[in-house]
């Protein structure tokens, strides 16, 4: 009777997650830091570069929203120190809530000394 009740609510909550996953395929990945979405969604924005300051000075690369007015829902910025023309590797990322048929533009800033890498990949997830 017991494994008979555990069974039937394990498959429930198969299901359910099987349903959760089955919704995630309208989730997209953009290479790039311009966007135009076509539905209202949250924008998870992923910056990776290679960067540094000048004379040990410390600067803080982040994503910063360039284009368009989206709404900042958390961040983490990151940290290089100025070792001149030898660059630091990083990550930052922010999240921002968007809103359908506006263009967005998003760029990594904070490398003042310079950069030889930057590349940033976004996650577009709908809002239901």
């Amino acid at each position: 009777m017991i494994n008979d009740k555990l069974t039937k609510e394990l498959q429930e909550q198969i299901t359910e997650n099987k349903d959760d996953i089955d919704k995630l395929f309208n989730i997209q990945y953009i290479n790039g830091g311009t966007i135009k979405p076509t539905v209202d969604c949250y924008a998870e924005v992923y910056g990776i570069f290679s960067g540094w300051g000048y004379g040990g000075n410390s600067t803080n690369p982040a994503i910063s929203n360039t284009q368009g007015n989206a709404i900042e829902v958390a961040r983490a910025d990151s940290n290089v120190r100025g070792h001149d023309t030898v660059p630091d590797a990083g990550m930052c990322m922010a999240v921002y809530k968007l809103n359908a048929n506006t263009t967005y533009k998003f760029e990594i800033t904070g490398t003042s000394g310079g950069a030889t890498v930057r590349n940033i990949l976004i996650k577009l997830i709908p809002i239901k």
